[in-house]
């Protein structure tokens, strides 16, 4: 059985069969409009984040909601005033730079130069507050290093004293008892000396006296 097709039937068979990407392209339009849907609906939640103060939170949806939109410039914007707010300058001069060279920037130029401005002033308020806390800091630590040198080199000191007095210690002679001097016993040797003379003495005479003294007579009154 042969099927008859239409010129109209050939000419979209002819079109399918020479175009194998068409589904593909398709899907991926699908993909891409999803995504930017998804997109969108992280952009409005880090909107309500900024609102409530949750500015750290924010900034996070506003850089997933950049990476899924390729680019959007509302994200660029709104990156940027987080980053000015969590005083991340640089981020910030970088995304407001972003956005003034998009459309939407052009058509805001002169408000987005004003914060520009408004950035880099701050920003250099910062670096100049950065570069005092430094110095600051360094004179502090030098004030420290030198308190605590000068506590060293009086513990040094104070070592050194200690160990110098007693090494002289040690080099003092030993002191003897007093009953061990030398002239303490020339002294009791002639105290004994001279009470053994005496007692010599003492008998000499007692036995003089005992003899009569002359010829043994014994005068009366």
């Amino acid at each position: 059985m042969v099927v008859k097709l239409s010129k109209t039937a050939l000419f979209s068979l002819a079109i399918l069969l020479l175009s194998p990407n068409v589904w593909a392209q398709q899907a991926t339009t699908s993909s891409i409009s999803a995504q930017l849907g998804e997109a969108q609906e992280i952009y409005q939640q880090g909107r309500r984040f900024f609102k409530a103060g949750e500015t750290e939170l924010a900034l996070q949806y506003f850089q997933r909601s950049h990476q899924l939109s390729q680019g959007r410039s509302s994200t660029l914007l709104a990156m940027a005033q987080c980053e000015s707010i969590l005083k991340r300058y640089d981020e910030a001069l970088l995304h407001y730079r972003a956005y003034l060279a998009t459309e939407a920037g052009q058509k805001d130029q002169i408000r987005v130069q004003e914060r520009i401005k408004t950035v880099e002033l701050l920003q250099q308020q910062a670096e100049k507050k950065a570069a005092q806390d430094r110095a600051k800091a360094a004179a502090e630590k030098a004030q420290r290093d030198q308190e605590a040198a000068r506590i060293a080199a009086q513990v040094a000191e104070q070592i050194s004293q200690q160990k110098l007095s007693a090494l002289e210690e040690k080099l003092k002679p030993e002191e003897s008892a007093w009953y061990q001097e030398p002239w303490l016993w020339i002294v009791v040797g002639v105290v004994v000396a001279g009470a053994g003379t005496g007692t010599g003495l003492a008998l000499s005479d007692s036995g003089d006296s005992s003899n009569g003294g002359t010829s043994g007579v014994i005068l009366k009154p």
